[in-house]
């Protein structure tokens, strides 16, 4: 099975955001655009087949387990959450932050909750909305700050940490990383009944 075929359906299943408002259909159609981004952005990644020829290898593991790690990320990060990936944040939500002459600023963006930083770069104005181009564009941040707190930590349960605080530890990296580990054990025969 083709890893975006098997990534879209460990999403399908995956509940969806308490949220959500769309259909089952357009539910479905989302899916597909990030598992399509996310097995894009993994295999160029790890070089895998289907990668670019110009690809340069930031992850040392497998498409398959970058790709599971990016699913656990935005589930923990937004729930893949429908308002989120459209960029339609909730005042509480991505990174809110109250400006104190009234509004409000959301310092992240997509289902990833990427900040502006020098491993997003430029993509971070591209990576707002539904579409494959703004769904990779954040796929592929998600993947570089990912993989440099993998080189810098040495584990995935550290690049985890780093994602969320820039050092390698932090006190939910564990069960974010056991939440993986269970997704990893979804195998497509299972996920496909």
């Amino acid at each position: 099975m083709a890893l975006n075929e098997y990534l879209f359906l460990v999403l399908l299943s995956l509940p969806p955001s308490a949220a959500d408002t769309e259909s089952q259909q357009e539910r479905t159609e989302r899916m597909q655009t990030i598992a399509t981004a996310v097995a894009q952005a993994s295999k160029e990644a790890t070089c895998d087949d289907g990668a670019s020829s110009e690809c340069d290898r930031a992850w040392p593991g497998t498409s398959r387990d970058l790709g599971l790690l990016l699913v656990t990320k935005a589930w923990w990060e937004s729930r893949l959450a429908q308002n989120v990936h459209e960029g339609n944040c909730k005042p509480w939500e991505c990174d809110a932050y109250r400006l104190p002459q009234g509004g409000v600023v959301h310092r992240a963006r997509s289902i990833w909750q990427l900040q502006r930083t020098s491993f997003v770069g430029k993509s971070w104005y591209k990576m707002t909305g539904t579409s494959f181009d703004a769904t990779l564009a954040a796929a592929e941040g998600a993947t570089r700050v990912l993989a440099e707190g993998r080189r810098r930590c040495g584990s995935m349960k550290g690049a985890l940490a780093f994602y969320a605080n820039g050092r390698c530890a932090w006190s939910q990296a564990e069960r974010r990383y056991k939440w993986f580990l269970d997704l990893r054990k979804k195998d497509e025969a299972t996920l496909a009944h």
